[in-house]
């Protein structure tokens, strides 16, 4: 049985900080500045991460640096937000310098995508916090509507809940479970280790780019055999840019999932390509496929009297 309930963040706010941190691929030159200007603007404070600048290979900065960063931003109470610059490779290789069972119950609002994944998966898995999936910080510069969305969603002034078309619906039903997931390849690689989330009762989203049918299929069918469709809730498939054709994925997915009743719905707007809108994870949500409806049963936010 997986964990119940999640720590949630406060709403961000006008003049709250935020961290800028990368924990996985490096990034263009001028980025971060460039990201910090767009934060100002908007009346926030940007708070790049001391190793930000640093570089080691494909990665930006040796494991204990981008750690030190990220802890630093978990641990700083003037920070309230951490924004992850970039996805790419990386993240994995810090989750063992992170204290997660230490961290406490006041979360960041912690926000990312794709590598990223890893991290989202283990703050569940390690320290019950209730965390954002939706752009990286590269992705809101020089892109308004973006930046707006996140805002928007982080502040506690947008909807999370998603119409189900019916074209989205590969097989029907009702579902409710805490939320969870993220990229696939990232998911699959987490599989036997302590930064894994138990997934039972859970609806379980996934995202992927690039990557063949084959190995799709070879994903799909190791979560299968590590057990994980036999006691999810549903399954809710977002992007898989750059990768086969949705009516092959779907068949991909329903050979995968046959024996196993859960619902299962693909086509969501979440994940690699735009928009990326933002998505709670550790939250609880209501799947009715009959109904069209993606909702969440509660908000994400922490009561600011609280």
């Amino acid at each position: 049985m997986g964990r119940r309930t999640g720590f949630k963040p406060f709403a961000l706010k006008q003049g709250d900080g935020i961290a800028l941190i990368a924990p996985a691929s490096t990034f263009p030159a001028g980025a971060v500045e460039a990201l910090r200007r767009t934060l100002e603007r908007e009346g926030y404070r940007p708070l790049p991460g001391v190793h930000i600048a640093s570089a080691h290979r494909y990665l930006s900065g040796r494991d204990h640096q981008r750690a030190e960063d990220l802890l630093r931003a978990f641990r700083d109470p003037s920070v309230k937000a951490v924004f992850c610059l970039r996805g790419g490779y990386g993240s994995s290789r810090i989750l063992s310098r992170i204290p997660f069972s230490r961290l406490g119950t006041e979360p960041k609002l912690f926000l990312g995508y794709s590598d990223i994944t890893f991290l989202h998966a283990s703050l569940w898995a390690g320290s019950g916090w209730i965390t954002f999936h939706g752009p990286n910080g590269l992705d809101l510069v020089e892109d308004d509507q973006a930046l707006r969305d996140v805002i928007e969603a982080l502040s506690g002034a947008a909807s999370f809940s998603r119409p189900i078309d019916p074209e989205m619906v590969v097989r029907p039903g009702r579902a409710t479970g805490i939320l969870l997931g993220g990229n696939l390849t990232c998911l699959t690689h987490l599989l036997g280790t302590p930064f894994c989330p138990d997934v039972s009762d859970c609806l379980l989203f996934l995202e992927d780019r690039a990557e063949a049918s084959y190995r799709i299929d070879r994903m799909l069918n190791h979560l299968r055999l590590a057990g994980l469709w036999e006691h999810l809730s549903g399954l809710l498939l977002g992007r898989f840019a750059d990768c086969c054709p949705a009516d092959e994925l779907r068949s991909i997915v329903l050979e995968s999932v046959q024996g196993y009743g859960f619902p299962v719905v693909a086509g969501l707007p979440f994940g690699h390509g735009k928009p990326n809108p933002v998505l709670p994870l550790g939250l609880p949500f209501s799947l009715n496929t009959h109904d069209g409806t993606l909702e969440p049963l509660e908000t994400p936010f922490r009561d600011s009297d609280a």
